[in-house]
Formats: C-alpha cells, sequence, structure tokens
C-alpha cells in the first residue's frame, strides 16, 4: 500500500460546488475561530490516515455525541442536521432503533446467506405487500450503489438488452457501474473507459436546458430522447 499526498486546494477547485467540500477562505476563517488545537490535532490525523468518501473532505469536525436532530462536537457546541445523509430520518440514536438491533444482536446477529431467517422473511413479505403490482419478491443489498449494480445485472437477465438511457447530471452512486449511468462530471473525469451501453440525454430542466427552450419546457428534450432511442 502506497502513500498518496494530499491534493491540493488548487486541484480540487473544480469540485467546490459539490458535496461537501469546502477550500474557501471563509471556511478557514470558520476554522480558526471555532476549532481548537485537540479538535485539528484530530483532523489532522484523520487527513493523514483515511481516504474519506468522494467529496466529503476535508472534514469539518469531530463529533462525540448524536441524538435526535442533533450532533455535538468534542468542544460540547450542538448542531441542527439539516441533512440526515438520508438514513436518520427516524433521528439519531432512536431508542427503538436501538433496542431493535440490541435485540437482534442476542438473538441473532448474521445470517449465512445459505440460510434464512424469520426477521428476513418478515421484512420481504411486507415490502412485497407494499410494492405496487406484481412485484412481491426483493433482494437484500448492504448499500444504495450496490443495489444500483444489481439492479444493472437484473435488467440485463430479463430484458437481454444491455444498454441503458439516463440522464445527464443524475447521480446514481459513486462505483464503476453507476458512474457510468451517472451523468456527473465530478464523479465520470479522469476515470477512463466506462461501462459500454450507456447513453445519456439531457434532464427536464427549463432553466438550464441545453436547447434553450427558455422558462416553459417545450419537450425538445423528449424529441431528443426518441431519437436517441431510435
Amino acid at each position: 500500500m502506497s502513500a498518496h499526498p494530499l491534493p491540493s486546494a488548487e486541484s480540487l477547485d473544480a469540485f467546490r460546488s459539490e458535496g461537501d467540500i469546502n477550500l474557501s477562505a471563509q471556511r478557514r476563517a470558520w476554522s480558526a475561530e471555532h476549532i481548537n488545537a485537540a479538535t485539528q490535532a484530530r483532523l489532522d490525523e484523520d487527513a493523514a490516515h483515511f481516504l474519506h468518501q468522494s467529496l466529503s473532505t476535508p472534514c469539518l469536525n469531530v463529533l462525540k455525541h448524536v441524538e435526535g436532530a442533533y450532533i455535538q462536537d468534542t468542544e460540547g457546541r450542538h448542531y441542527l442536521d439539516f441533512h440526515g445523509n438520508c438514513a436518520h430520518q427516524v433521528g439519531f440514536a432512536n431508542p427503538k432503533v436501538i433496542a431493535a438491533i440490541k435485540k437482534q444482536l442476542d438473538e441473532l446477529c448474521f445470517c449465512p446467506r445459505r440460510y434464512t431467517c424469520e426477521p428476513a422473511i418478515q421484512l420481504a413479505t411486507r415490502l412485497g405487500e407494499l410494492a405496487p403490482g406484481d412485484l412481491n419478491r426483493v433482494s437484500f443489498a448492504p448499500g444504495g450503489t450496490t443495489v444500483i449494480g444489481m439492479a444493472l445485472k437484473f435488467a440485463r437477465v430479463a430484458t437481454g438488452r444491455f444498454k441503458f438511457v439516463s440522464l445527464w447530471d443524475s447521480f446514481h452512486g459513486a462505483s464503476l457501474d453507476a458512474i457510468s449511468i451517472g451523468g456527473e462530471a465530478a464523479f465520470r473525469q479522469g476515470i477512463g473507459p466506462l461501462l459500454p451501453g450507456c447513453e445519456h440525454v439531457p434532464p427536464p430542466e427549463p432553466m438550464r436546458c441545453p436547447f434553450r427552450c427558455g422558462k416553459v419546457c417545450n419537450l425538445t428534450c423528449a424529441d431528443y430522447l426518441e431519437y436517441v432511442l431510435e
């Protein structure tokens, strides 16, 4: 395993509008005023030893506690979390969730893939009941990006086809197959050849429409999609 130097501020300029990356003078001023020496030392250690998820670096602060809709840093300050990362909508440290996890860990902490268990069957059954139409079987995955990769394979097997059409500027995950159908330049640039058979069309977004349709969509994007399909 080789060590890589940390990227310079200049090399990350293209990502300043994306994700949590912020290398501005205002960010440095905020850190100088609000981050003490002990916290900065931990942030420096983190930067030296971790390769963080794309667009989530450098870390802003160090946390020691989370509860409900709030996060607390090591200096005791509380912040209202407006992000949640799409997975915390029941609140941090939700007592019902924690109790269910502890109960399951005591009873059956893991089920090998050649076996099944009652909780998995119950969840699969309930999801099938909620899904529309005849969608009554499920396949679980460890994360959203993995689901995209699985869906691509399912679609190929079910249709016998291998091409996909998706939108520029869309995000489906950061794995190689997910960025192939995704449309964000921040994830695609400099990677090299991606998954073949992935076509892209502009999104129906009138205010930034490449067809210059103005404030009201004139469906040129739909015509272009039909052209690509043909």
